[in-house]
């Protein structure tokens, strides 16, 4: 009796000093084992700085621009009306090259400008730049 006792202690101890690492769903299908989520912090914001000035969109003529997010990869809201509060008319990438109309309007104290290429629509002037000759 004491033998058997030793045995299955001793192989008790075997198997529990080697459970290091082991993933019971990897062996058995559809065992659900809680796995702790690590807590994310939200990233705090960081300001926008222009490094490019914005165009200077005064002269009620035509005139190009540059699409200037300052986000690689950025895409700029084109809208149906002038305000943040239109519908989206569709996207515009970064660098793109644009010609804007006579119409202009503030709001909020924000200068909207309406394109007329490649899409007719209206921006916020603060994310246009001149065009590099």
């Amino acid at each position: 009796m004491n033998i058997r006792l030793f045995i299955l202690a001793s192989l008790a101890l075997a198997l529990l000093s080697g459970c290091d690492g082991f993933d019971p769903q990897a062996y058995v299908p559809g065992l659900e084992t809680p796995t702790p989520v690590p807590s994310q912090e939200t990233p705090s914001p960081v300001p926008v700085t222009m490094t490019v000035s914005p165009i200077a969109v005064t002269e009620p003529e035509k005139a190009n621009a540059k699409v200037c997010t300052n986000i690689p990869g950025g895409k700029l809201n084109v809208r149906f009306e002038a305000g943040d509060q239109s519908d989206v008319r569709g996207y515009l990438a970064e660098a793109e090259i644009v010609t804007i109309s006579e119409e202009r309007e503030v709001l909020d104290g924000n200068l909207w400008v309406k394109l007329s290429h490649p899409i007719e629509g209206w921006v916020n002037a603060i994310y246009l730049c001149e065009v590099e000759p």
